[in-house]
């Protein structure tokens, strides 16, 4: 009962920033702001796969797990600007950035074995997709808002 609510609350949160005027996404930025965008990838998320009440009680668990993960895995780039580097640092930068990259794939990988075992196939395709639809929605939404 608790996820349908859930998703009812982010299809409507959803649905109110949808109807701001253009300006409104300016509002991401700030405290809060990755809060925000998360609901929203949630929202996006339920709407675009269409989960049925069990399949979304066994799947957010997962998902949750992953984009934390995911998101730990990104954190160890903070901080580092290759332009403040010298060209010995860059070298390990380079290196640390390619483990990153396969760390997070890794990542991908495992959360995708684990997934398919609670949705169909053919959602878990369609979740990779709606992942990167998001993502240039969003881009598109930030660059709107700074014109």
């Amino acid at each position: 009962m608790r996820h349908i609510l859930f998703i009812i609350f982010s299809l409507c949160l959803l649905g109110n920033l949808q109807a701001q005027r253009p300006g409104g996404a300016g509002r991401f930025r700030g405290a809060g702001g990755g809060e925000r965008i998360e609901s929203l990838r949630i929202a996006y998320i339920t709407r675009e796969l269409n989960l049925s009440a069990e399949e979304a009680q066994q799947f957010w668990p997962l998902y949750n797990d992953f984009r934390e993960k995911q998101k730990n895995a990104n954190d160890d780039r903070k901080g580092k600007r290759p332009e403040d580097l010298n060209d010995s640092e860059l070298e390990g930068f380079i290196n640390a950035e390619l483990e990153r990259e396969a760390k997070v794939l890794q990542l991908r990988r495992e959360f995708v074995a684990k997934v398919r075992k609670v949705i169909p196939l053919r959602k878990v395709v369609r979740l990779l997709s709606i992942e990167r639809e998001f993502q240039k929605r969003l881009l598109k939404r930030l660059q709107d808002a700074q014109e």
